[in-house]
């Protein structure tokens, strides 16, 4: 931040004793089309939660217009909300900056005037609003209660956010939010920069399902607070996270500067259950950590973006390859199969290991004698690199089908394994297949990468996690073959993961057991 910005937002912030501690880290967002509505809304989520976590956003500009000219009722809302030990931000944001409040920034002010006077903690003032009001304005505002001039884009991240909250600076505030959409993750970084001088009143975070980790990365970067998703009457919104999410699995009431950050990446990230297991984990184990899910199209530009803001890093489709590519040191698995499912950091320096190795041996290594054994490998991307690898290793005969003739050709040549046709494979009998494909994955289900006459094996070893049973599983089941399923794999990997990240024996029970709660069914 410029010398000259960074001192007009210390001046700015010296406020009148709300300091970054008065409120809890996690604020849910409620809205409802009446007063009525939005007090059940309210009263649903404060009886989810103990008082020293209760802390509300109302966004009254989901009201209809009826209720927002009922100023002794909105008054009477928050009064009530406020004996009941919660702390509420209440929101009426326009038209023109993302809103629903289509009256005039006379009116707003009026409203935002009232329940400020009732007791709210603070009102939120978009900039735009803030700007055509005038100080004066903003300042009696301030009078009736704390104020949080706040800059949202709804479509994109743009250049020069220091002229946003330069904006936002220009009127002296107890807290600024500012929150933009995110296409790249080098937009979340950008943003997360700007919390370094934040001094505890800058709230900042991204949109989107790119932005989703910025909700919970904030708090580390040093946002006062974060808001989550409402159980029901909620405000729609890509890349919100529940509040019993964001409270329970990431425990976010706890997250501070000091706590340490790990991360699963890839594309699509949505299906992604580690942060599931590794949260449960890290939480049972008493580590200042927490664990969220990134999307990233481009690994190489997450990297850049992301490497010094991580302790550990888990990596999934389609950027194995890449990962170990981009590791300073890499160990002796993930040298060999050129792909990495984890990287662990010591210092600066990032090592790439690749435990997909011992997710695929341990379970194989009950079942089969594989020295000698005829497998085959279904598919030609990371996961099938570090399973041919490891195969051929172990003593097996490996052969490699994919869609791509092509690719599966390149593999073979460099891992000394052989390209088999899909004509070939009904006449053929292994002793294991081994499928690396998505396909099968959630959300497309139905998708299945061998027909029944093609399946022939004593054992499939199916990678897919999520669903529990995949289309595949259940085609092998029909024809008798032993499965070894995604979950069995996807587990002992993630108990290495978190062995080489924390030094300590990961919680194995713990962590089976919140997986197959949170399994699809």
């Amino acid at each position: 931040m410029p010398e000259g910005l960074l001192h007009r937002h210390r001046k700015a912030t010296r406020t009148s004793g709300l300091g970054p501690r008065s409120l809890p880290k996690v604020c849910v967002t409620v809205a409802g089309p009446s007063l009525d509505r939005l007090r059940a809304a309210a009263l649903a989520e404060i009886a989810r939660i103990t008082p020293a976590q209760r802390f509300l956003e109302l966004r009254l500009d989901f009201l209809r217009p009826a209720a927002w000219r009922d100023l002794r009722g909105l008054a009477r809302l928050v009064r009530d909300l406020r004996r009941r030990r919660c702390a509420l931000i209440v929101t009426l944001r326009s038209i023109a900056a993302g809103g629903k409040f289509a009256g005039s920034a006379e009116e707003q002010l009026q409203i935002l005037s009232e329940v400020a006077a009732a007791g709210s903690n603070l009102v939120d003032l978009e900039v735009e609003s803030a700007e055509h009001l005038g100080h004066a304005a903003v300042r009696a505002l301030r009078k009736a209660a704390p104020v949080m001039i706040s800059f949202h884009d709804y479509r994109e991240t743009p250049a020069g956010l220091e002229m946003a909250l330069g904006r936002l600076h220009h009127f002296p505030a107890d807290y600024y939010k500012l929150v933009t959409q995110s296409n790249d993750p080098l937009d979340n970084a950008t943003v997360l920069d700007l919390l370094a001088h934040g001094r505890g009143h800058l709230v900042a975070f991204t949109m989107g399902e790119i932005g989703r980790p910025t909700r919970v990365m904030c708090l580390a970067a040093g946002s006062p607070f974060t808001y989550a998703a409402a159980l029901r009457s909620g405000v729609p919104g890509i890349g919100q996270i529940p509040a019993t999410l964001m409270r329970g699995l990431y425990r976010a009431d706890r997250i501070g500067k000091r706590t340490r950050v790990f991360a699963v990446v890839g594309h699509p990230i949505g299906h992604s259950l580690s942060p599931v297991i590794h949260n449960v984990a890290l939480a049972d184990r008493g580590l200042d950590a927490t664990y969220v899910a990134c999307e990233a199209a481009d690994f190489v530009s997450f990297w850049e973006t992301f490497r010094s803001r991580l302790a550990g890093l888990s990596i999934t489709m389609p950027h194995k390859e890449a990962a170990a590519r981009a590791a300073d040191e890499r160990d002796p698995a993930a040298e060999r199969a050129g792909a990495a499912n984890t990287l662990v950091r010591r210092g600066d320096v990032w090592k790439a290991y690749n435990t997909d190795a011992i997710g695929l041996l341990r379970p194989l290594q009950k079942r089969l004698k594989l020295a000698g054994a005829r497998v085959l490998v279904a598919g030609a991307g990371g996961a099938a690199r570090a399973a041919v690898t490891v195969l051929g290793e172990a003593g097996c005969r490996v052969s490699i089908v994919n869609r791509t003739a092509e690719k599966a050709q390149e593999l073979a040549r460099e891992l000394g394994a052989e390209v088999v046709t899909r004509e070939s494979l009904a006449g053929t009998r292994y002793d294991a297949v081994i499928h690396t494909t998505p396909l099968g994955m959630t959300p497309n289900v139905a998708g299945c990468f061998f027909e029944p006459h093609e399946l022939n094996t004593r054992i499939l070893f199916e990678t897919v996690y999520t669903p529990a049973t995949t289309c595949l599983m259940r085609l092998a089941q029909r024809k008798g073959i032993d499965v070894i399923s995604g979950v069995e794999m996807f587990l002992t990997q993630a108990f290495e993961q978190f062995r080489l990240w924390t030094g300590k024996k990961a919680p194995e029970k713990l962590m089976e057991d919140a997986l197959r709660a949170a399994l699809p069914k």
